[in-house]
């Protein structure tokens, strides 16, 4: 399942593959929303909610990813000096 958020990554990030360390925090990230995703699916019923639940879960998955990975950039005031 790893692998899946890699190769999104790839597709969206301009930046080259996430350091070993970024490796860590999306994989510990996702094992978090995976197991949100299993609790979901035991306590909920299967209809079109659920789905856009887990749909959204894998969606967050993908933003939290992209945001450990985006290169650190200078707030905008020290830009301007």
């Amino acid at each position: 399942m790893a692998e899946v958020i890699y190769d999104k990554l790839k597709r969206y990030a301009s930046d080259p593959m996430p350091t070993p360390n970024q490796k860590s925090l999306i994989d510990s990230v996702q094992l978090r929303i995976t197991d949100l995703e299993q609790y979901l699916i035991t306590i909920a019923k299967d209809c079109r909610e659920r789905s856009l639940a887990l749909t959204k879960l894998d969606e967050a998955l993908f933003w939290a990813a992209v945001a450990l990975t985006v290169p650190a950039t200078k707030p905008k005031e020290e830009e301007k000096k």
